[in-house]
């Protein structure tokens, strides 16, 4: 809900609230071993006006790539710790010699038990709300669709195909083995994600 967005944003203030959006890795570079990796920095909060406080909260002025958004919800799969993003487990050469890439905890975003609690919202979200007609049987997950509008020339576009969503999930729940995220860009079919990427 943005009204209750705006609130914690309120409460908690702008340098608190950017300081947690960094924490969470979005607006730098997550150094993955690929090539040409892009972001978009977050703008600092000194600049923020009250009305950009306020957006903000609610996702608008944060710009991620999928593979920070995957990142970030592996901080809730993860108990609430901050895991480096890695392409490949290993790397096996001809003559025997491996590499093999370890996972790497960078810093603690969250209590553990912040992490719980929003683990138990987001299965909440599948078991009784929208989301629950894409739950996995047998399974506890635990996801959120995403929606954006598409920003063109300092406006944002509007009609058919003009947004975007995604849907992010790890599990099982209890002892999350992966997480995963789903976008989908100027969907045709419907103007809500859980219509068109959840299925």
């Amino acid at each position: 809900c943005n009204v209750w967005m705006i609130r914690i944003a309120q409460r908690i203030g702008a340098s608190i609230f950017h300081k947690y959006i960094e924490s969470f890795w979005i607006g730098k570079k997550t150094w993955i071993t690929l090539e040409w990796e892009v972001f978009w920095r977050l703008d600092p909060y000194e600049r923020w006006s009250r009305a950009q406080l306020f957006t903000t909260s609610f996702g608008q002025w944060i710009t991620t790539t999928v593979l920070q958004m995957a990142a970030a919800y592996s901080v809730l799969a993860n108990g609430g710790v901050y895991y480096k993003p890695q392409i490949v487990k290993s790397i096996d050469f001809p003559d025997g010699k491996s590499i093999v890439n370890k996972p790497e905890a960078t810093h603690r975003v969250l209590k553990e038990t912040t992490a719980k609690t929003m683990t138990e919202v987001l299965v909440d979200w599948v078991n009784m709300w929208v989301a629950k007609h894409w739950g996995v049987k047998g399974y506890s997950i635990a996801w959120k669709t995403g929606t954006a509008e598409i920003a063109y020339k300092g406006k944002y576009e509007s009609g058919q195909a003009s947004t975007m969503w995604f849907y992010a999930w790890y599990g099982p729940a209890e002892d999350p083995k992966f997480v995963m995220v789903v976008k989908v860009e100027r969907p045709r079919t419907s103007l809500y994600g859980w219509e068109t990427v959840a299925r």
